[in-house]
């Protein structure tokens, strides 16, 4: 797939990528608050960026850390 941006906007984006991957180990984390009939439900999933795999997950019935 072509890169559609001009030479200059693909070194720039180049140069973040390389140092980004110089920074380490990069996780996104995600928790929603899910209404139901018998209640809530609160997922909550850590994943690892580079290989897009989750690498950890909890499910609760509140917002609040234990």
């Amino acid at each position: 797939m072509p890169v559609q941006l001009c030479e200059e906007g693909v070194v720039i984006a180049r140069k973040r990528v390389a140092r980004l991957l110089r920074m380490g180990p990069l996780w996104v984390a995600e928790i929603a608050h899910v209404p139901t009939e018998a209640g809530c439900l609160c997922p909550a999933v850590l994943l690892d960026v580079w290989s897009r795999r989750i690498t950890g997950r909890a499910m609760g019935n509140s917002l609040h850390t234990a």
